[in-house]
């Protein structure tokens, strides 16, 4: 894992690499604190990920929002009206 081709393969392989304009809205939530990671599992689906994903999209115009637990906001209602808006099931309430 700790090899110039295993690199370029986590580079290849990452959503990041390969961002285009038409990309769909991501909504991503991060069960784990914003501590540092502590091995490698926890460093892949950290949420520093996330928030970089986050920084590529916005230079895009692509919506994304990124969620920790350590967020305050009730994300299981953000969520549902995230999906509700992207898949064309929200109800104007008017």
């Amino acid at each position: 894992m700790d090899t110039p081709r295993a690199y370029e393969l986590f580079k290849l392989s990452s959503p990041i690499t390969s961002l285009t304009q038409d990309d769909p809205p991501v909504w991503a939530y991060y069960g784990r604190p914003k501590d540092p990671p502590i091995n490698v599992n926890d460093a892949i689906h950290h949420i520093n990920f996330g928030l970089h994903l986050k920084e590529q999209m916005d230079t895009l115009g692509i919506e994304c929002t990124i969620r920790s637990r350590d967020d305050v906001k009730a994300v299981q209602d953000e969520c549902v009206e995230f999906f509700l808006k992207h898949f064309g099931l929200y109800e104007d309430k008017k």
